[in-house]
Order: structure tokens, then C-alpha cells, then sequence
């Protein structure tokens, strides 16, 4: 979620989270790994399109390998995710996202009816202080939700669902 993909290539964001979600199921952590993501304006794939790619090559079977991509951001994601989810009979979800983004995306799962839980993924380029900006921007978002929802938060940057 909210990590890019340049003409169905993973960004190193997008290739660190991928690599880790695909470890956690070679170790044996989920049924299956679910890319999230949608696509920009003029777009030719989206996020999820290009992580499930990958994690196929991760050797993420195509029976475990899903994507959605469907969603401008966190809240959406997970949103248009949770009839696939249901589909599938998981309601316990792992979250594999940068460390600043753990605590709002579980937030957000929790608060759709999922039980979840957040892994960092271990390759992140995100470091020193483009982390502290993203740190910051995590941090108003959260404040922001906590007062007035996550739906709510989501319409205001995004516009209706």
C-alpha cells in the first residue's frame, strides 16, 4: 500500500515489501499473500498488479498470490480487499508495510472487523530524514483519523469512495 511502480516495475519500496510478505509465507506465517494497491491517472498496472507479479516470482504460488487494485490509499485498500478476504475465510491478517506505516494501516484493518497485526518489512530504502518526513506525515494522518474516522479522513484527501 502507497509504495509506486514505474510501467509494471516494482519501486524498491514496493520490492522490499513484496520480499518480505513472500518470506513470511515461505516460513510458513499466512495461506496466501494479497498485493494492495491501486493505480494513477494514465497508469498502464497498479500496485497490486505489479506485487502480485513479483511475488509470483518470489515463489508465492498463483493459488496464494491475489491483488486488488482498487484503492488511493490505505483506508480504500483495505476497504475494497475485505469481500476477497471474506471469499477466502481469513480475518486475521498480517500487514507487511514500512514501520512508520504499521500502527495507521493496522488501525485501519481493525477498525474494517479484521484482526491484524504489522511486520516491518526489512529492505525499506525509506531511511534517515525522508523517514522522519514520512514519520511526520504518519503521525497527522493518525491524529487526524483519531478524530474524525478513517472513512472520514480517506473521503477528504480522495473525495468519495
Amino acid at each position: 500500500m502507497g509504495a509506486a511502480e514505474y510501467n509494471g516495475v516494482p519501486s524498491q519500496v514496493l520490492s522490499a515489501r513484496i520480499d518480505t510478505a513472500a518470506s513470511l509465507y515461505g516460513r510458513g506465517a499466512a495461506r496466501y499473500v494479497i498485493a494492495l494497491g491501486g493505480s494513477r491517472k494514465g497508469d498502464v498496472y497498479s500496485e497490486g498488479e505489479v506485487g502480485k507479479a513479483e511475488l509470483m516470482r518470489d515463489s508465492v504460488p498463483k493459488v496464494a498470490a491475489f491483488s486488488s487494485s482498487s484503492g488511493q490509499d490505505t483506508y480504500q485498500s483495505l476497504l475494497a480487499v475485505t469481500p476477497l478476504l471474506r471469499r477466502l475465510d481469513v480475518n486475521k491478517v498480517i500487514i507487511v508495510s514500512d514501520g512508520f506505516h504499521l500502527y495507521r494501516s493496522v488501525a485501519i484493518a481493525r477498525s474494517l472487523g479484521l484482526t491484524a497485526c504489522g511486520y516491518s518489512d526489512v529492505g525499506s530504502p525509506i531511511q534517515g530524514d525522508l523517514k522522519f518526513d514520512y514519520m511526520l506525515r504518519e503521525t497527522v494522518a493518525v491524529t487526524v483519523a483519531q478524530v474524525i474516522g478513517y472513512k472520514e479522513e480517506s473521503i477528504i484527501r480522495h473525495g468519495q469512495e
